[in-house]
């Protein structure tokens, strides 16, 4: 999943949760914690697509998106802010560096399966955010 489809999935959350959009104007950008999230979100499903092995807690996704969006929801940001941030954050240089910087921490090659297997096995014997997302 991209970066921006976890943004839409929340966008759909928005909905569902009765906030309404708006039209026009400028949008709210989001809070850093959740551009975080979604990026730990974004990165655990890439390591399950690349080591057969592990798979993506799609069951976690749900629950951790839906409580952002109920606290995004609350803070009054709208369907809008959130597509307006993923188009936003596709494009952002600060974000791609910092996809590189997770790779790179994690001493993975990225033509590897066995070097995205052995990643997604350490985080989630960490239990970091990441590694959460595995099963």
């Amino acid at each position: 999943m991209t970066i921006r489809a976890t943004f839409l999935s929340i966008g759909a959350a928005l909905i569902l949760s009765a906030c309404g959009t708006t039209t026009g104007g400028p949008t709210k950008a989001l809070p850093p914690e959740f551009i975080d999230a979604a990026m730990e979100a974004a990165f655990a499903e890439t390591i399950a697509e690349e080591c057969r092995y592990l798979r993506y807690n799609t069951k976690r996704e749900d629950k951790v998106l839906s409580d952002y969006a109920l606290r995004l929801a609350a803070a009054g940001y709208t369907e809008r802010d959130l597509n307006a941030a993923a188009k936003r954050m596709d494009r952002d240089p600060a974000v791609q560096r910092k996809a590189i910087r997770m790779i790179l921490e994690r001493d993975i090659d990225v033509t590897s399966e066995a070097s995205w297997c052995r990643a997604g096995k350490r985080e989630k014997a960490r239990r970091t955010n990441i590694g959460r997302y595995l099963i």
